[in-house]
């Protein structure tokens, strides 16, 4: 299953996108920085 990471330091923008999407086939991530994202990033 595809993999995608959003990311915006708003987190009711990140909630929206989870919820806009959930019922495709993706597996969605968020990060709230670009820490954040690396660190997501690493592991996937």
């Amino acid at each position: 299953m595809p993999k995608i990471l959003f990311v915006d330091d708003e987190p009711a923008v990140l909630a929206g996108l989870r919820d806009a999407l959930r019922r495709e086939p993706f597996h969605i991530f968020t990060a709230q920085s670009a820490d954040q994202a690396l660190a997501y990033s690493s592991r996937m």
